[in-house]
């Protein structure tokens, strides 16, 4: 006997995500799960959409997100889920929820007020243990954004960093990818990424080489320089 669906979503037009042309079907959900795709006459599932003339699609990526900090603000992330993204990538154009210590902790205190964000942290680890601990409406993937890294050990100054302070940005981004992170951000038209050299960032990039993670740049100009 066919288990009776919980959701069944009746007669849209679906785009599976494959890039294969859309079709009209039913779509049953049991749970947390897909359990039925097509024609289906059923009467009696515990909700019923009537999705006709309507489009029904997988959740959408957003690979460019800035919602580090108000995602904690606001977990429910109504504003995100209601264009129909279920999945974030934050921590872009060096500029990440984590690490934070010493001039970046200070350089955040601001926004931290102002989005009234009582928490503070320092590691990514801490950060994610905030989010498992008040829920989320979406899923998340973190970058480690440079500016961070550089802001915790340079601080702001337009300089070039000494061996010793490379290496350790270097394990603080290694710490980073250990807690879960995804990958390295720079924003290289942005301080204190603007005051960085190449050299600096093929440093730091090495810890991803054997890790097959992601490495997203901001570049430095978007202007004539491009």
């Amino acid at each position: 006997m066919k288990n009776k669906s919980s959701i069944l979503i009746r007669g849209g037009l679906i785009f599976d995500g494959s890039g294969k042309t859309p079709f009209i079907s039913d779509i049953g959900i049991t749970g947390e799960r897909i359990t039925s795709l097509g024609p289906s006459g059923e009467s009696d599932a515990d909700t019923i959409i009537d999705a006709e003339g309507l489009a029904v699609a997988p959740g959408f990526i957003d690979t460019h997100s800035h919602s580090d900090f108000p995602i904690i603000a606001d977990p429910r992330a109504e504003g995100t889920l209601c264009q129909g993204i279920t999945t974030e990538v934050e921590g872009n154009c060096g500029m990440s929820a984590a690490p934070l210590y010493h001039k970046a902790f200070e350089k955040r205190e601001e926004d931290l007020e102002e989005l009234g964000i009582g928490k503070r942290w320092n590691t990514l680890e801490e950060y994610f243990e905030i989010i498992e601990t008040q829920g989320l409406g979406v899923n998340l993937a973190m970058l480690a954004g440079h500016g961070n890294i550089r802001g915790s050990v340079v601080g702001y100054d337009d300089r070039t960093p000494s061996a010793e302070e490379v290496s350790q940005m270097s394990g603080l981004l290694r710490c980073a990818l250990e807690e879960g992170a995804i990958g390295l951000s720079t924003g290289l038209i942005y301080p204190p990424g603007i005051y960085s050299e190449t050299g600096e960032i093929i440093a730091l990039a090495r810890a991803l080489r054997d890790r097959d993670l992601i490495y997203a740049s901001h570049m430095r100009s978007e202007g004539e320089r491009l």
